[in-house]
This record gives C-alpha cells, structure tokens and sequence, in this order.
C-alpha cells in the first residue's frame, strides 16, 4: 500500500481548485441564462396566442358588421337609390377578412405548437388562453444602473470564466517552481500461516521526492502561453458579452418608450372612435341617421382596436 502527498508549496494544487469551481460556477450561470431564454420565448408565445385570439375576435365582428353593412347596401340597390358598387366592395372585404382570419388562425396554431414543444406537453395538453381585459403597464426607469446588468446571468459566467483562468495561469506559474512529494509506503509478506498470526514480514518506508522543472521550461513556457492567451479571449468575451448586455437594454428601453406613446395615441384613437360610434347609435335609435353611417363608425373602431392588440 502507497500514500503519496504533495506538499503544493506554491499552489498549483489549490489554483487548479479554484479554475474548476469557477469552471462549475460559470456552467451554473450558463445553464440559468438559458432558462431564463426559454422562459422569455414562453412569456412572449403567451402573449402572441392572446393577441391573436383577440383579434380573430375583432375579425369576427368586422365580419357581422360587414355583413350588416352589406344587407343595408342591397336594400338601396333593390330600391334604385344606390348603384351596385358598394355592395360589391362590401363583398371583396368580407373576403378579405375571411382571408385575414384564416391566416390569423394559422399562426396562432404554429404559436401554439410552438408553446407546446416548450413546455414538453401536445396541443390537446395545452390549455385555451382568455385575452386579458386589462393589461398592466411595466414602469421601467430611465435608465438601467450598471450593477443591475452584472447581476445577468450571461455577465456573470462570463467573469466566472475569467476567474477561472486567471486560476489556471497561476496554477501553470507554479509549475516554474521546484516541489516536494512525500511518498509513504507499506508491505507486508505472507509465507505462511504463522507469519499471519505473528505479524511479520512487515516493512514500511518514507520516500519524499524533488522535482525540478529545469529540463522542460519550453514545455512549460507553452502551456503559460497557451493559458495566458485563452485568459485574453476570455477577457474579450467578456467585454463583449457586457457590451451586448448595454445594447440589448438600451434597445429594449427604447422599444418599451416607443411601443408605450404608440400604445397610449392609439389607445385615445380607441376611445375617440368608440365614443363616435355609441353617438351614432344613439342618433339611429332615435331616428336621426341611417344605420349605415353607425355601421361605419363602428367598422372605423374595431379597425382601431385591431392596431391597438397588434401593438
């Protein structure tokens, strides 16, 4: 039986250590960024799907408001009070929309498959989903506080790495120094049963070793080289992740400004049309205006809406 213990006076040992937790603790990190990925595709699959079921929603009254429209023009052809254009152009957008709901529909069953393979069920698993009446607001501040952005998952395995082979610079450093290794040894020789019973043919040694790496400093000058020029990419990686980091939240921000003054004109475009249309109304069920007229306010509204969900 052997022992062999290596002093480490310089701490290779040690920095070799540490090189494979950060190695572990940068692969964590690495795994954590992906989930957080697959739950953002989620997030946003479920929201696409509510989007587009609400406006297949809208395509559906545009349609029976269409249709409506439609009966009222052929009412007044029948009458010789309107020439036949309008209910053929009556006729082309209900095809259009019945087109449109087609292709809405198709691409809320792709956004559905794709949901489905995400969180590992099939389609006939996977639940309907009921479009939000109200929708919250995110109140995103101005700017984003670099710290906050360290805390990435992405940043944070990236500096793991760094560390990582900052360790194993050090550790192929102390390769350049000499070493002790204290070897511990024992045997023990069986003749026969007597020699069990007595003990003996028992021997033990201690055997400490020196090494002097004087004879492979090319070798090791290599591998400090090597080392030191994957500790520079890893550097360069970082700062690249950090710099994608900063451009992606500025984009978002951006994108997030932008979507919320789109939101909030068009959201007032919405409620001026609708307050429109329930005035029309209003003057048909007293006798004021053709119902035409109250059928396109309507038609202008819902038209709204649908840019208002598609934003």
């Amino acid at each position: 039986a052997g022992l062999s213990w290596d002093l480490d006076l310089w701490g290779r040992n040690r920095a070799q250590y540490r090189a494979a937790l950060g190695q572990a603790r940068a692969q964590a990190l690495e795994y954590e960024a992906a989930r957080q990925g697959v739950i953002a595709n989620i997030v946003g699959l479920h929201a696409q799907i509510m989007a587009l079921t609400e406006r297949v929603g809208i395509v559906d009254q545009q349609i029976a408001t269409q249709t409506t429209l439609r009966q009222r023009w052929l009412e007044r052809e029948k009458a010789g009070l309107q020439a036949v254009q309008n209910s053929v152009q009556v006729d082309m957008t209900l095809a259009q929309l019945a087109q449109f709901k087609q292709s809405l529909i198709a691409q809320k069953s792709v956004a559905r498959a794709q949901l489905a393979a995400l969180i590992g069920q099939t389609l006939e698993q996977l639940a309907e989903f009921t479009p939000e009446k109200q929708w919250q607001t995110l109140n995103l501040p101005q700017d984003i506080p670099a710290q906050i952005l360290g805390t990435r998952p992405d940043i944070a395995a990236a500096r793991e790495y760094i560390q990582a082979s900052t360790e194993q610079v050090k550790a192929v450093k102390a390769e350049f120094y000499p070493n002790i290794n204290i070897g511990l040894s024992t045997a023990l020789q069986l003749l026969n049963v007597q020699d069990i019973l007595d003990f003996r043919g028992q021997s033990a040694a201690v055997k400490p070793a020196i090494s002097l790496p004087i004879f492979n400093t090319i070798q090791l000058n290599a591998k400090l080289r090597q080392q030191q020029a994957q500790l520079d990419n890893t550097i360069a990686q970082y700062n690249q992740t950090v710099f994608q980091a900063v451009s992606d939240a500025h984009q978002q921000l951006a994108q997030h400004r932008q979507s919320q003054a789109y939101l909030s004109a068009q959201a007032r475009i919405v409620k001026d049309n609708q307050t429109l249309s329930d005035l029309s109304a209003q003057r048909y069920r007293a006798g004021m205006s053709p119902q035409m007229e109250s059928l396109m306010y309507q038609t202008a509204t819902l038209r709204e809406r649908d840019a208002l969900v598609m934003g």
